[in-house]
């Protein structure tokens, strides 16, 4: 605002008028105006800045806990398969259980951020929480199994905590996928105002429902009890109003069992108010289940806040992307009789990501069945570069 004159053009034209000078008081004016125009512009292309970063914030935080999720299912995947090929006799199987114990330590750890998600995103389903809780349980399972030398009965726990990560990674790429669907606009925007104005409602409900009940002329003869009764009976039917655009917006919600849920919840909350009214008996436990309907209306009306300073569309201009072709393959690759196994030496000696070694392994071991197909690769001993 300082930074823009607009004021001085307004009081410009505040002194033409009053000197009746239209003509200049409607050129101050619409000096004013474009100087206003052009702040709300500015104004509004930091707030999208703003929006942008903390949306790919969301986006990131829910990226990492699910590449964490992938992580420890497949350290937990090694573990198993270390604890099949190990002697149940063996000492091994203390390092085992301290090895398992760390593994369960960081699967608490992922519990607690995934429980952080939820509080921002209504796409983090509460059931996340369980599947993590779960592969904890089992994990610790294990850990004891393995201090018993019990091996056979760790691999179980391991299987069923593994089963329960790669549950909690699938439902972490969903919230991902619809957190991502969000950002992009859809209907979020519209169930947004949805929201904010069926909380308005339910919080004008509440008071007019407390005042109803503390109204100690209500207590009285002469007739006011049934006059208590048939306002609370009122109340009822705008109760069951709000109630039924909750479980409509429910409905718009499909793609996502996370809202869903939450949504339901507190329509069948309201479903329960609406009794306590229609019976004309509320009493101070109906005004607290009301108070906590608003309070989750509230939440859930936060986690969805995507508001913006206007609707209007924005252009954007395309940008030229540098594209990197990669150049073909030799081709005398395949008369090429360099032994296999320096090959792989070759390829794993280059800068490839982490992830592709084990591909570019399997791949090799393939290479290695096809060319000896009388050894297992599986079961060959490896030297120390594969």
């Amino acid at each position: 605002m300082k930074n823009t004159d607009a004021q001085q053009n307004m009081q410009n034209m505040s002194q033409a008028l009053s000197q009746q000078q239209k003509p200049q008081s409607q050129s101050e004016g619409k000096q004013a105006l474009s100087k206003l125009r052009q702040m709300i512009g500015e104004m509004q292309s930091q707030q999208n800045a703003m929006k942008q970063g903390s949306d790919n914030q969301m986006k990131e935080a829910m990226r990492r806990a699910l590449e964490d999720a992938n992580y420890l299912s497949q350290n937990q995947e090694k573990m198993m398969e270390q604890a099949a090929a190990m002697d149940p006799r063996s000492v091994v199987m203390r390092d085992m259980a301290q090895a398992q114990q760390d593994l369960a330590a960081s699967c608490d750890g992922l519990k607690a951020t995934v429980a952080e998600l939820g509080k921002k995103s209504p796409f983090v389903a509460a059931e996340l929480s369980g599947l993590l809780n779960n592969a904890t349980t089992q994990m610790q399972g294990a850990t004891g199994m393995f201090d018993q030398k019990n091996g056979f009965a760790a691999m179980n726990n391991q299987r069923d905590a593994m089963v329960s990560l790669n549950q909690a990674a699938t439902r972490l790429m969903e919230s991902l996928d619809q957190q991502s669907n969000c950002n992009k606009g859809g209907s979020c925007d519209k169930n947004m105002s949805k929201l904010e104005s069926m909380c308005n409602k339910q919080g004008q409900l509440n008071e007019q429902t407390q005042k109803q009940c503390n109204n100690p002329q209500n207590a009285g003869p002469d007739g006011k009890e049934q006059q208590m009764r048939e306002g609370l009976q009122r109340l009822a039917g705008e109760q069951g109003t709000i109630r039924k655009s909750m479980e409509e917006l429910e409905k718009e919600f499909g793609g996502s069992r996370q809202v869903m849920g939450r949504l339901s919840d507190i329509a069948n909350e309201m479903r329960k108010v609406e009794e306590d009214l229609a019976s004309g008996q509320a009493g101070e436990e109906t005004l607290q289940r009301q108070l906590k309907v608003y309070s989750r209306m509230l939440e859930a009306s936060r986690s969805l806040q995507r508001k913006d300073f206007t609707d209007e569309r924005k252009s954007t201009s395309a940008s030229t992307r540098t594209v990197f072709v990669p150049q073909g393959l030799p081709i005398d690759m395949m008369n090429d009789r360099t032994p296999i196994e320096d090959r792989l030496r070759e390829f794993l000696g280059k800068d490839y990501p982490p992830q592709y070694e084990e591909q570019i392994k399997a791949y090799f071991r393939a290479l290695l069945k096809t060319e000896t197909p009388a050894q297992d690769p599986a079961t060959a001993p490896l030297s120390p570069n594969r």
